[in-house]
């Protein structure tokens, strides 16, 4: 074990001293300050005013007065039809469509909405329901209304233009609610739907979004728990023991972010904060892959062309002690260059974001959520990135040692690495299909999702089983198993032939 432990300072030692790493870490550093600047600078941009650019009364002006001579045009062409013939259909039908036009920018004008909405569109949506049964109204005889259909109608239009006139989300949002009574929901559902609206307004006071998908998320899993189905694809799936249990921890996380103000809802101010984080940590994984990969694909071929190995086996040492030595000081290369990633994403993002903008990981286990604090969670991050590399370190060691040519090693690794993230991608697109594709070892090269399905809200569905990949135990199983076969046959080949 002495022996094997000097050895491993050694081949530390002679490792840290390349000069190049130290260049690919200046190269690493500026580089993420640079595009962490660079995504603060586009954070900082004044973002464009859609409303106040399209807000031109002109504008509706024009689209009123097109509505209202095409309208007045199919209104004289349908005096001029007889009633019942298919002509005499089209012209209703394209009528009724030029009515509601015409209605719906009337409607934006009279409320000084803007024509072009990008914000509040709980506002464009009560614009359009308002359009929409001012026109049954208007064509209540051909859609054969009775009193209380009509008394309906009449009844949402006050409440429309109540929402308009005073522009209140809690109102938009109390009508909704009141909506609910006048359907056929039983009390639990009514209570799903009530308390998604709830969360609606909790998460998006202002109305600015159409939609919070963390609430309708968590009333789509909460519907499928009380159906005990889960609707995918067209049909409806019975909910199995394992997808149950799922679901109701995808619950528990959306509840935990809506209930503790962590849903983003704020779209343009966010996405350079998150881009910025993961370009910066995207850089620094690339810059240590292949500073790994030029280590393994050199770490034997290298000694035995230059003859340094040669002195180790004649002081006496035992090629097996050597090739463990060599591998242990590759792993704590990677171990050490992980941190060093880990901090200079770190930096870069603290310095120019700030620390709060770092998100937490949000997690569940037993229907109870979690959260793991954010320099922890990138630095689960970073070294569950690591787990796919180990495999073609193990693979640059084969060639290196197989070969023991470095040019070979190297080009053919890297090569090797990027075909797996293209055939990767076919995966995921489905082209390539089948029980066999998960043999392929490109299809467990990103380990990020499996083991944080709850990273974020668009990877909750893989989280609850819908999809075919492989599992995590799969996974971590094939890489322990081919990274061991690949290090067996470099061992084998650095202990048996000749040097």
């Amino acid at each position: 074990m002495s022996k094997i432990l000097s050895l491993w300072r050694n081949e530390l030692t002679r490792t840290m001293k390349r000069p190049f790493l130290l260049v690919v870490t200046i190269i690493m550093t500026i580089l993420c300050l640079g595009f962490t600047g660079l995504f603060k600078f586009v954070s900082s941009l004044e973002q464009v005013d859609y409303n106040s650019l399209y807000n031109d009364e002109a504008l509706l002006d024009d689209e009123i007065d097109h509505a209202k001579n095409e309208t007045a045009a199919l209104e004289q062409a349908l005096a001029q039809s007889t009633a019942g013939t298919t002509e005499y259909e089209n012209i209703l039908s394209d009528l009724i469509s030029a009515y509601y036009q015409q209605t719906y920018y009337q409607t934006l004008k009279d409320y000084a909405l803007p024509y072009y909405f990008m914000e509040k569109s709980y506002l464009d949506q009560t614009a359009q329901s308002l359009a929409a049964a001012e026109t049954d109204l208007k064509f209540a005889s051909y859609y054969q209304l009775n009193e209380q259909e009509i008394q309906q109608f009449q009844n949402n239009l006050t409440a429309y233009q109540s929402i308009l006139k005073n522009q209140s989300y809690q109102e938009y949002i109390d009508w909704q609610k009141d909506l609910l009574n006048k359907q056929n929901y039983s009390e639990e559902e009514k209570a799903i739907y009530e308390k998604a609206l709830d969360y609606q307004y909790l998460c998006n006071p202002d109305g600015k979004l159409s939609m919070v998908s963390e609430a309708e998320q968590w009333k789509n899993d909460k519907l499928s728990l009380l159906h005990n189905q889960y609707y995918e694809g067209g049909v409806y799936l019975p909910l199995t023991e394992s997808l149950t249990e799922k679901l109701e921890n995808n619950i528990a996380v959306y509840e935990y972010k809506m209930e503790k103000g962590l849903v983003q809802n704020n779209a343009a101010g966010i996405f350079p904060v998150e881009l910025a984080l993961s370009a910066s940590s995207g850089i620094c994984s690339s810059f240590l892959l292949f500073v790994l990969i030029i280590l393994a694909g050199g770490c034997i071929s290298t000694d035995i062309q230059t003859g340094a190995v040669k002195g180790l086996i004649i002081a006496p040492v035992k090629r097996s002690k050597i090739f463990i030595a060599k591998i242990l000081s590759l792993l704590t290369v990677a171990v050490i260059g992980t941190l060093v990633c880990v901090l200079v994403s770190l930096v870069s993002q603290c310095l120019f974001f700030g620390y709060a903008s770092m998100p937490a990981y949000i997690f569940a286990s037993g229907g109870v959520a979690h959260e793991l604090p954010p320099v922890l969670y990138l630095v689960a991050q970073m070294f569950v990135g690591l787990l796919p590399v180990l495999l073609v370190m193990a693979f640059a060691i084969m060639l290196s040692a197989v070969t023991r040519s470095t040019a070979i090693s190297i080009g053919v690794s890297i090569a090797a690495y990027f075909v797996c993230g293209s055939l990767s991608s076919f995966i995921s697109m489905g082209i390539l299909k089948g029980e066999w594709v998960k043999f392929l070892p490109f299809q467990h090269m990103d380990l990020t999702t499996a083991f944080f399905p709850y990273s974020s809200v668009s990877s909750l569905l893989d989280a609850a089983g819908f999809t075919t990949a492989p599992s995590l135990c799969f996974s971590l199983l094939y890489l322990l198993v081919l990274t061991l076969c690949l290090g067996y046959i470099a061992f084998d080949s650095f202990t048996r032939r000749d040097i």
